[in-house]
């Protein structure tokens, strides 16, 4: 919560709210109506896919077991914007496995292709 009301931030934070697909329209209509359609916007973001996220997901894929792609996930560092290739720096036992198990280098490499694409799309409402 530290960084919400940081002084050193350049901008005020914003504010995320999610509505439920019934009634929003009627939300839109009002930040419109109390803003101007000119300040309102209604923009696309992208949630990439991160790296255990994409571990899992190209697991899943390749059809390898639930127990062995969530241990080989969790060997990535829970660290923000971490990638593959860092957490192979940064975790020993991740690398050996990726050096010494074929299945495990698939999934690696399979996975930094995919890392970094769009995972999954949402809207987003902005008004300035």
């Amino acid at each position: 919560m530290s960084g919400f009301l940081n002084p050193e931030r350049v901008s005020p934070p914003d504010i995320d709210m999610d509505f439920c697909m019934d009634g929003r329209d009627r939300v839109i209509e009002y930040v419109r109506n109390k803003y101007g359609s000119d300040k309102v916007a209604q923009i696309i973001t992208f949630g990439k896919m991160k790296a255990r996220a994409v571990v899992r997901d190209v697991g899943r894929v390749i059809d390898m077991p639930y127990k062995d792609v969530d241990r080989i996930a969790k060997l990535i560092p829970d660290t923000l914007n971490i990638t593959i290739d860092e957490a192979l720096r940064m975790e020993p036992e991740l690398r050996k496995l990726e050096e010494n198990d074929e299945k495990i280098k698939l999934l690696i490499s399979l996975s930094r292709v995919l890392e970094g694409l769009p995972r999954h799309e949402s809207t987003t409402l902005r008004a300035w």
